[in-house]
């Protein structure tokens, strides 16, 4: 039972992920380097909002201020990858 369970929850979890990737990017190699850079660009973003997170001490007591910046990281480190690409 514990290992229908398993594949059941998994199936549900990564299965329209799995499919939108093998239908769309997976049939040309350009797309999934940039879906990999793009992932990879996104991670960096994460890390340097959680380091301002971490180092800047208001910003634990104050949520909506750490999502703020954490938003504003994204959306700089999405148009550096823009210019990047073109």
């Amino acid at each position: 039972m514990t290992l229908m369970v398993f594949f059941g929850c998994t199936f549900i979890a990564f299965g329209p992920a799995f499919a939108l990737f093998s239908l769309t990017v997976a049939k040309d190699a350009e797309q999934v380097i940039v879906l990999i850079a793009s992932a990879f660009f996104w991670l960096l973003s994460l890390l340097l909002s959680s380091i301002w997170w971490t180092v800047v001490s208001p910003l634990k007591k104050q949520l909506a201020f750490g999502m703020a910046f954490s938003v504003l990281f994204q959306e700089l480190f999405r148009l550096a990858f823009y210019k990047i690409m073109r």
